[in-house]
């Protein structure tokens, strides 16, 4: 379940936080069109009292994924 307030799962990393682009349902962003990303599920199993978040930037070197 996903607990962010925002409904995202991420963001695109950016200077201005205008610019941002959000992990989200509906955009058809690929990854690999932004510079570097986060990936920073916000979660928990349905009925828990407890979630997680954990955020990892990475970005795209020559075709792989890399991670901060």
């Amino acid at each position: 379940m996903n607990l962010d307030y925002l409904g995202n799962l991420g963001h695109s990393i950016v200077q201005d936080k205008q610019d941002r682009i959000y992990i989200e349902k509906g955009n058809g962003t690929k990854l690999s069109d932004v510079k570097m990303f986060t990936f920073e599920p916000h979660i928990c199993l349905p009925g828990s009292l407890y979630g997680f978040k954990q955020e990892d930037i990475y970005y795209f070197e020559k075709g792989k994924l890399k991670r901060l």
